[in-house]
């Protein structure tokens, strides 16, 4: 989702997991017709319980570390997510990062 400041600044919001939207009529700029995006909870809303459930986040339960420009994990979470690393250089280490440096 993507919002404009008042400076003129656009910010983006990316949003990983389920979040649900209501969106409505906001109005006219010009010709474009505008839209507003307003946040109803994680909760399903009570109105849309009879329809399907969305599919789950497929990076639910990918953890990582950091450590410096280097994303790290273990061999196991990389063969249940390598598709997620397909474009990038893959190297094995031996040795374990701090725990500190955690993240995911």
């Amino acid at each position: 989702m993507t919002r404009r400041l008042p400076d003129g600044r656009r910010k983006i919001y990316q949003y990983i997991g389920r979040y649900w939207w209501k969106i409505s009529y906001c109005g006219k700029r010009g010709k474009t017709s505008r839209v507003c995006w307003k946040y109803v909870g994680r909760e399903k809303p009570k109105e849309l319980q009879d329809l399907p459930d969305p599919p789950p986040n497929p990076l639910s339960g990918l953890h990582y570390i950091v450590d410096g420009d280097d994303v790290i994990l273990d061999e196991r979470m990389y063969e249940r997510f390598k598709w997620v690393f397909s474009a990038y250089k893959v190297e094995e280490v031996d040795e374990e990062p701090s725990p500190q440096q955690s993240r995911g």
